[in-house]
């Protein structure tokens, strides 16, 4: 059974580019979690990676991605008491859902 977390929220950023805002973040199985997301307006510039990400006959076909690969690189989350933390690029869903692993 999923379990809610005690952190109100997450922030998500690439480098200084704020996505969005996590909220009723649940623990799934093991270490993936997940949670509806905000995404503010910055975001839209990164709507073909999250397309891609969830597309997992084009993540593995051996070709090299649409992108540059630096959009893989430093994700990170800031809680609701302003700690960050480092995290790989979460998978975000039209549906405005969130999936990450800790």
């Amino acid at each position: 059974m999923a379990e809610k977390q005690t952190t109100a929220y997450l922030k998500v950023f690439h480098k200084d580019t704020f996505i969005g805002t996590i909220t009723d973040i649940v623990a799934e199985k093991g270490s993936l979690k997940s949670g509806k997301i905000r995404l503010s307006a910055a975001s839209v510039a990164y709507t073909h990676v999250f397309t891609y990400m969830l597309d997992m006959e084009a993540m593995t076909d051996g070709y090299s991605t649409p992108f540059d690969e630096s959009y893989f690189d430093d994700w990170y989350f800031e809680d609701d008491r302003g700690n960050r933390r480092k995290t790989i690029i979460p998978g975000i869903y039209p549906h405005c859902e969130a999936f990450w692993t800790e």
